[in-house]
């Protein structure tokens, strides 16, 4: 699911086409995070039907003016206590 993304080459429209997802936006845009969950079959977008369960991180995008993808991570989102 996360192939996809080359910094320097992915846009902002590609990751909306291929993750179906409303990013949580900042920095005027320029930094989205989503979130992602693994199981055996790899990473997955939330989906607030299936809830929590699995959504282990966060999917962090910076783009640049011309909103193509600079740099991109994954944060391991601890579950609380």
């Amino acid at each position: 699911m996360l192939s996809f993304l080359q910094d320097g080459v992915t846009t902002k429209s590609d990751v909306e086409q291929k993750i179906d997802q409303k990013p949580t936006v900042w920095a005027g845009g320029r930094v989205w995070t989503l979130k992602i969950g693994k199981d055996s079959d790899g990473f997955y977008p939330y989906r607030p039907a299936n809830g929590w369960a699995g959504v282990r991180y966060s999917l962090v995008l910076e783009f640049d003016q011309q909103d193509v993808l600079h740099r991109h991570g994954l944060v391991d989102v601890k579950a609380g206590p």
